[in-house]
């Protein structure tokens, strides 16, 4: 019997030290190929990541080589990577057709330049960087072509600047512009701009990154077709505007001449995509019904139109069209897509002095302040139903409608506006201050609306703000007879609506932006003060009270083509 026990004691041990070199076997096993995946798919990601950097550099230096400002580009640096050039792949169409006459506009491969890494590829093409992950149709825009359809004061304009890539190179590669040509007009097609009633723009583009393509197209408030690798739209002519057609980050209507001071910028992003850092740079227009200077090292992501002269200092940049009324004049350095003249006037911009003034009356008696307006005339005593929690300098509202004769938020004082996927609507008979270091910060989905009737203070470093760079969110609307100053490192987050006469100044801003939209007469657009245009306002009927408007038709069409050539 002892020998039993003892024999079965000295099995189980070793047997348990065989099953414990087998479990430290296998996960040593298991540690290695989950955490060798786990780094590969690290380094992927990153490749992916400093590739995707790389290509809106070259997307942005290709748009150099197309405007004529820049001879040459390479491609920049993919470290352990590299990019290849495909000049056979993809291709667009463009006719324009009326009841008796077909123009083929365009007829031509697009080509493209492509980076992979797994199962994930990049390319450049048509003038925008695009993703793709293999085994799926989906793909994704890094950074959008320059396809603009704007409406301007009942005139919507498509344009279609296309940029075509020739080639077969693999590895280092350089490009240098060797074509371009207005496609439309251009005195070929008997039908010409204005386009007629019974014409008909269609396009078609294919390629391995149609629904990116589709993307880009629906963006600008098209409806488009896509499948089995093409995307379809088509627009008749004539037709106008279903909206005032402010879709735009800035839009001046004032009658002195603009200049746009170094640093200054416009660009776009949409929210609905998540903020503004978060993804690429894209394409805005900028308005001015009046002349402009753009000066150096200023910034417009997109086309400019101006209804007077335009002049580009040295070292100014306009990434897109020009389209003016005026003389055109531009300095060394410059650099622009193209110009065109006349150009339809700037957006219809009608005031909101009407529903200020009536929300004023109607919110002076019905409200949900607590007690009488008179008593209960600032944040600090909004208290009771209206849910105003005032402590230590910070105070939160809740939905409702408000009459806040003094609407000043104290400086380092910090105003939280919850309206809960409702509506929280402010009147200001005597206009809004932000004093230093102050915020407006709205915390929930639904809208805040604040109808001011005097001048607006938004001082030095204070915002108006939300997580999400949301400017659907909060609209200042403020009466045309009025001053609205933003001061130097201040940040908005919203609409402000004073057009047409309101004076809307913007002081120097070294570290506060604008995302959203201004429209006013911008007397002053001092250095260091972007404004991006957040094109979830397309769809949210935020600027104009239209929702869900967009132009209907064409009445100027223009294409271009300009190709880009690859070489070892």
């Amino acid at each position: 019997m002892g020998w039993i026990r003892i024999g079965g004691r000295g099995q189980s041990h070793v047997l348990g030290v065989t099953l414990l070199f087998a479990i430290v076997i296998a996960v040593s096993v298991t540690v290695v190929v989950v955490g060798g995946q786990a780094l590969e798919d690290r380094q992927q990601a990153t490749s992916m990541e400093g590739a995707s950097t790389s290509f809106q550099r070259l997307d942005a230096d290709l748009a150099q080589v197309a405007s004529g400002s820049q001879q040459q580009v390479s491609v920049p640096d993919l470290g352990d990577g590299t990019a290849t050039v495909q000049g056979d792949r993809g291709r667009v169409r463009v006719n324009v057709s009326d009841g008796s006459n077909t123009c083929p506009v365009v007829n031509a491969t697009l080509g493209r330049v492509v980076y992979e890494s797994g199962d994930r590829t990049l390319a450049y093409q048509g003038g925008g960087v695009f993703e793709r992950t293999a085994g799926t149709s989906e793909s994704a825009v890094i950074s959008a072509p320059p396809v603009q359809y704007k409406d301007s004061n009942g005139a919507p304009t498509l344009s279609l600047p296309i940029v075509l890539v020739n080639g077969s190179t693999t590895g280092d590669a350089s490009f240098q512009r060797v074509g371009k040509a207005e496609q439309f007009p251009n005195g070929d097609c008997d039908i010409e701009n204005p386009i007629p009633e019974d014409a008909t723009i269609e396009v078609t583009v294919e390629s391995e990154f149609y629904r990116a393509w589709e993307t880009v197209i629906e963006r600008q408030g098209i409806d488009a077709d896509a499948d089995d690798g093409e995307v379809n739209f088509s627009i008749e002519g004539g037709g106008s505007s279903g909206s005032s057609g402010l879709r735009s980050g800035l839009i001046s209507t004032g009658s002195n001449e603009v200049n746009l001071r170094p640093q200054f910028k416009v660009d776009s992003y949409d929210s609905g995509n998540g903020t503004y850092e978060n993804q690429s740079s894209g394409n805005a227009t900028a308005f001015v019904d009046t002349d402009v200077t753009v000066s150096a090292d200023a910034t417009i992501n997109g086309s400019l139109r101006s209804t007077g002269d335009v002049h580009l200092n040295d070292s100014a940049e306009v990434n897109g069209t020009i389209y003016h009324n005026g003389s055109f004049t531009n300095g060394s350095s410059t650099e622009f897509e193209d110009t065109v003249s006349p150009v339809p006037s700037t957006p219809s911009v009608e005031n909101r002095d009407d529903t200020i003034d009536e929300n004023v009356s109607d919110f002076t008696n019905a409200n949900d302040n607590d007690d009488d307006p008179a008593t209960n005339d600032t944040i600090e005593r909004l208290k009771g139903n209206a849910g105003t929690d005032c402590e230590n300098n910070e105070c939160k509202l809740g939905p409702g409608d408000y009459y806040v004769r003094d609407f000043s938020i104290p400086s380092r004082g910090t105003l939280t506006l919850d309206p809960n996927g409702g509506d929280i609507e402010i009147a200001a008979p005597d206009g809004l201050e932000l004093k230093a270091n102050s915020t407006i910060e709205i915390v929930s989905d639904g809208q805040v609306t604040v109808y001011s009737a005097g001048d607006t203070r938004i001082k030095s470093r204070s915002n108006v703000t939300n997580a999400d760079d949301d400017a659907t969110r909060f609209r200042l609307w403020q009466r045309s007879n009025t001053t609205t100053k933003l001061k130097s490192q201040s940040t908005f987050v919203g609409v402000l609506h004073a057009g047409p006469t309101g004076q809307i100044s913007m002081h120097s801003n070294q570290d506060g932006e604008i995302y959203g939209s201004v429209i006013g007469d911008v007397e002053l657009a001092e250095s260091g003060r972007p404004i991006h245009y957040d094109r979830a306002l397309d769809d949210a009927g935020t600027i104009d009270d239209d929702d869900n408007s967009t132009a209907d038709g064409v009445v100027y069409f223009h294409t271009s083509t300009t190709t880009v050539e690859s070489q070892d």
